[in-house]
């Protein structure tokens, strides 16, 4: 409850809580059979490095390039040319 929102008029009766009740029975443990579950762990052996196989470093040979008659830059310019044309003729043509 929101404290602002409660009113208190006289005093709260202070009640004390019961007592712990006490077990009947205090439970014990057999230690004969405690020492029955008590195993003695198994060595055990760790796991060893083994190396890898041997590391191939490859190599690589300069393949002969193909010979290209127009070179890659001439055709970017020649499209970038013909889209300015085209965009241009779409322009005037709509006026």
């Amino acid at each position: 409850i929101y404290a602002a929102n409660v009113t208190l008029t006289g005093s709260l009766r202070v009640v004390e809580p019961p007592p712990t009740p006490t077990p009947l029975a205090t439970p014990t443990f057999d230690p004969t059979l405690a020492a029955a579950f008590q195993v003695e762990p198994t060595a055990t052996r760790l796991a060893t490095f083994t190396p890898g196989p041997a590391l191939t470093v490859p190599t690589f040979t300069q393949a002969a390039r193909p010979t290209q008659l127009i070179p890659a830059g001439i055709w970017i310019v020649a499209l970038s040319l013909a889209g300015a044309g085209v965009l241009a003729a779409s322009l005037l043509a709509r006026r």
